[in-house]
């Protein structure tokens, strides 16, 4: 999954969080191979993250009959628009689930989605700020400093470890692939940020 795909998908989750709270479990999204950065602030949000099995297409049963609906209803409704953007795809998506997924029956559920979201027991919890949201999803990694200079290599590009810590052989780092203007040295013993790189 490229950095512009992890980083719509941090900013939909994020967004989703934020509008509806934080779910105790994502049975949203069952996927094999999520990014890293997904996985980790799943885990850091206290998310249960599940996958779906290999060779079993039936788990994303869900999933896939809610994009044949989008396939159907949106994708027809926008047939004729000749400057289709991602932007204006994504409004059409959004006002379509608004106002018509959500108050429509379904037969399985016995009624529409709203409702039944909301007569069922509100388990969700207190969504984080979007500053703690950002710093979840961010991945850990292990480098080790090169002597000459007090340096370490992070996704090509080079990151000057402060004076005080240039004793340490391997240092550990948090960061969101998609954004380098945010790497912190992380203490390995105590998962607390020492200072940003």
């Amino acid at each position: 999954m490229g950095r512009n795909c992890r980083l719509r998908l941090i900013h939909g989750l994020a967004q989703a969080f934020q509008r509806r709270g934080l779910p105790r479990a994502d049975d949203r999204q069952r996927c094999g191979n999520a990014a890293e950065e997904t996985t980790a602030g799943l885990l850091a949000l206290g998310v249960l993250h599940q996958t779906t099995l290999p060779y079993s297409p039936y788990q994303n049963a869900k999933q896939e009959t809610f994009w044949a609906r989008i396939e159907g209803r949106v994708m027809a409704m926008l047939e004729g628009e000749t400057n289709l953007t991602l932007e204006l795809l994504n409004q059409a998506i959004h006002a379509w689930i608004e106002r018509e997924y959500h108050h429509a029956h379904h037969s399985e559920i016995g009624g529409t989605p709203l409702k039944r979201y909301l007569a069922g027991p509100d388990v969700r919890r207190e969504c984080p700020s979007s500053d703690a949201l950002r710093a979840a999803f961010r991945i850990d990694v292990t480098r080790t400093q090169r002597r000459s200079d007090g340096t370490v290599s992070l996704a090509g590009t080079r990151f000057e470890i402060p004076l005080a810590y240039r004793h340490l052989q391997r240092v550990r780092l948090r960061y969101a692939g998609w954004d380098l203007s945010r790497v912190d040295l992380i203490d390995a013993n105590s998962d607390v940020v020492l200072c940003p790189l």
